[in-house]
């Protein structure tokens, strides 16, 4: 299954490789292919950063882009802004965010491979198209409200189709009352028209999602985690 990447990420991932090696590329270069201010960059450093170009960029344009980055890094750098501690946080939120991101692409075509049970895969499509009536049982002033099972959160879909009585309450996340969702027989007009690969494709991520919360789950109980009061 292939990465499927924002440009907004692209970007920024480009952004982040081509600033590492015009961060740490070494001084001593016998043989530069640009000097900026007296910093000498190999073509190899070069061509390194230039195998992360964004598709749409022509090799003119990145080489611009590359020359105006180290323009700016220089500038910053004269600041001692890479000292600055909000840059360091930075660096650290924008390792990690993308670290957990890249193992859960990893994750989820790991999971490509494991079938959704027939018994899943047939509730599935007999329910696609019903309501799901959404009450309040702690709190009577909120009214009753109905939603499409299939805009439900995908574990909230699993979770219906695990149940003997097709209902499933949970705390509302504004954590003041419960809420009580039942699968209903009406039909939910608001899926009128959806196509059979559509339905796979939403099974897919409700199936993905349930893998993910158990592989997450077991992460936590086999983990040593002290917290101090």
């Amino acid at each position: 299954m292939k990465h499927i990447v924002s440009i907004h990420l692209i970007v920024i991932l480009f952004s982040a490789v081509s600033a590492f090696f015009l961060f740490y590329e070494k001084p001593s270069v016998s043989d530069p292919f640009i000097v900026i201010n007296g910093k000498k960059i190999s073509h190899d450093v070069y061509e390194k950063a230039r195998k992360h170009k964004p598709y749409y960029l022509s090799d003119r344009a990145f080489m611009e882009q590359f020359i105006e980055t180290e323009l700016l890094v220089q500038s910053a750098m004269k600041k001692k802004l890479h000292q600055n501690d909000a840059f360091a946080v930075t660096v650290k939120n924008f390792y990690e965010k993308n670290l957990v991101q890249l193992l859960m692409e990893i994750k989820y075509e790991e999971f490509a491979s494991i079938q959704i049970p027939d018994p899943i895969l047939s509730s599935f499509m007999a329910s696609a198209d019903k309501e799901v009536l959404i009450t309040s049982p702690d709190n009577p002033a909120i009214s009753p409200a109905a939603q499409p099972f299939l805009f439900l959160p995908s574990h909230l879909q699993y979770r219906i189709l695990n149940s003997p009585e097709r209902k499933v309450q949970q705390e509302d996340p504004d954590g003041n009352h419960s809420l009580l969702y039942t699968l209903t027989d009406s039909k939910a007009e608001m899926t009128k028209g959806l196509h059979q690969q559509d339905l796979f494709m939403k099974m897919e991520d409700m199936k993905n999602r349930q893998l993910w919360d158990a592989w997450i789950d077991d992460l936590k109980a086999r983990a040593s985690i002290i917290i101090s009061e």
